[in-house]
């Protein structure tokens, strides 16, 4: 009888490990299925937040060039009703820096003459604008 009573101690010994190997199988099911949930649902969120990132990157992008755009263009009108309108070089923009256009005499000169000229001009200009915008 001892021998069957072993057996049968075994038996419950072999029951009680199936159930504590049952017992953590399950929690480790639940552990892994929590972990899971977080990572999708933070998987998710990332995804969302980027997305909504790189468009309002855009539409802030745009818009901020937009912006800048209309600043320079008031910026230039104010340079150029402040100082350039009363150049007479520049008012009449058709013309702008040609010294042909000015005097026909100086098409009989040499190009390079022609060239230092009108980058005098030039320098006459800039540094007009330079004075009227300090």
């Amino acid at each position: 009888m001892a021998y069957v009573s072993t057996l049968s101690e075994m038996d419950q010994q072999d029951q009680d490990e199936g159930e504590v190997i049952e017992k953590s199988f399950l929690k480790m099911k639940v552990n892994m299925e929590k972990d899971g949930y977080r990572e999708g649902i933070e998987e998710g969120r990332q995804q969302v937040f980027q997305k909504s990132f790189d468009q309002g990157y855009i539409d802030g992008f745009q818009n901020g060039y937009i912006l800048g755009k209309l600043k320079g263009a008031a910026w230039g009108k104010f340079i150029f009703d402040k100082m350039v309108c009363s150049h007479e070089t520049l008012n009449k923009s058709s013309r702008g820096a040609c010294v042909l256009c000015k005097d026909e005499k100086f098409l009989s000169q040499p190009l390079d003459d022609i060239k230092t000229n009108q980058a005098e001009v030039l320098k006459a200009l800039i540094k007009n604008m330079e004075t009227s915008v300090k």
